[in-house]
């Protein structure tokens, strides 16, 4: 199975892609690393966001790899170079996130459990949160989990929400789910779209993938159907309906939202967290939605938080004793997840959200 690159954008030494059959016929991309060498901590899975692709995770693969995790990523269904659900490939569809749920619980029996070493930690990104939340009652699989800006409700523009909710419903009703959502764009991102992006304020990681989707077109994915925002709204209301009866995720979660986020509400995030009462949440000031593609000054703290959150568990092997191996480049790798987590827990004393009765 492929894997793509461009001149600026190798993937990530060690890193290879795979398919697997989920249990409903569709057919899903994956790809797996491992550190070179040296102990592990355990492994990573990246649960991507809408319209993600593995390729757009390298730099975040590789900040991975060099803290000794393996790591685990699947193309949802629908983009990526996964099975696509309509003839049009840049239209972003899904009947409804149960499919996710069907593509996270292949993904993690068929490749994560049997191939990859535990501990088990994730990152979730976006629509990948809000499918790692749906797990979370339901499933052991993972330790920790870090949370970035999860979809637990959609920002909306130019009509109120209830609108797009009795929209997305009749489209879907009347067999119109796969028209793209009014006012979404049709076609893949472009230079000429970074100003006034709500995704990022880094513009060479924006142009980054705009040349990735370029040269590979059929990882693209444009604007969202009318489907997908009716399952993505109906998963938010089981989300917020979860919350509000406290029901507690069987994972360790922290959740760090963007302080400029406009296709997710911070403040719903916030909420969410303090209903559920067992989710902390961080927020990073001026960071746009898209926290992992970010400018350095908002990924610094991501990072800084993921080492903190993640190190206050780590297995023996890799903490070591005596006489195990290290050279003095590991203990210089443990000096630094030390230090960051140590900025991370004065950045978590000024964002972080308390619980709220």
């Amino acid at each position: 199975m492929q894997l793509f690159s461009i001149p600026r954008s190798e993937p990530p030494r060690g890193l290879r892609a795979g398919r697997l059959t989920t249990p409903d016929g569709a057919n899903l991309r994956y790809a797996i690393a491992r550190p070179e060498k040296g102990p592990m901590r355990g492994t990573v899975t990246i649960l991507p966001g809408r319209a993600d692709y593995i390729e757009r995770y390298y730099e975040s693969i590789e900040e991975l790899l060099s803290r000794r995790y393996a790591v685990a990523i699947p193309d949802w269904r629908g983009q990526g170079l996964s099975a696509r659900l309509t003839r049009n490939r840049l239209r972003g569809h899904i009947r409804s996130f149960a499919q996710y749920d069907t593509d996270l619980r292949a993904f993690m029996n068929t490749v994560v459990l049997p191939e990859c070493p535990a501990p088990h930690y994730a990152i979730a990104a976006s629509m990948g949160a809000n499918i790692a939340l749906r797990a979370s009652t339901r499933h052991i699989w993972f330790d920790r989990v870090l949370l970035v800006s999860p979809m637990i409700e959609i920002k909306t523009r130019r009509m109120p929400r209830w609108w797009w909710r009795f929209l997305s419903a009749a489209a879907v009703w009347m067999g119109l789910g796969k028209l793209f959502v009014p006012g979404q764009r049709k076609r893949p991102p472009a230079l000429e779209d970074f100003p006034g992006n709500r995704l990022t304020s880094d513009y060479d990681r924006f142009a980054l993938q705009v040349e990735m989707q370029k040269a590979h077109p059929e990882l693209s994915v444009a604007g969202p159907t009318l489907g997908w925002l009716h399952a993505a709204i109906v998963s938010c209301d089981k989300l917020m309906a979860r919350a509000a009866k406290h029901e507690t995720p069987l994972w360790r979660m922290l959740a760090v939202a963007a302080g400029d986020d406009g296709l997710v509400s911070t403040e719903a995030t916030r909420l969410f967290c303090a209903r559920t009462g067992s989710i902390a949440c961080l927020v990073i000031p001026g960071a746009r939605h898209d926290i992992l593609q970010e400018a350095d000054r908002y990924r610094q703290p991501l990072w800084a938080a993921f080492d903190s959150f993640i190190s206050q568990e780590q297995p023996a092997a890799f903490l070591g004793a005596a006489g195990d191996g290290r050279d003095d480049q590991d203990a210089s790798s443990a000096a630094r997840t030390s230090s960051a987590a140590s900025s991370s827990a004065g950045l978590a004393a000024a964002t972080t959200c308390p619980p709220r009765a």
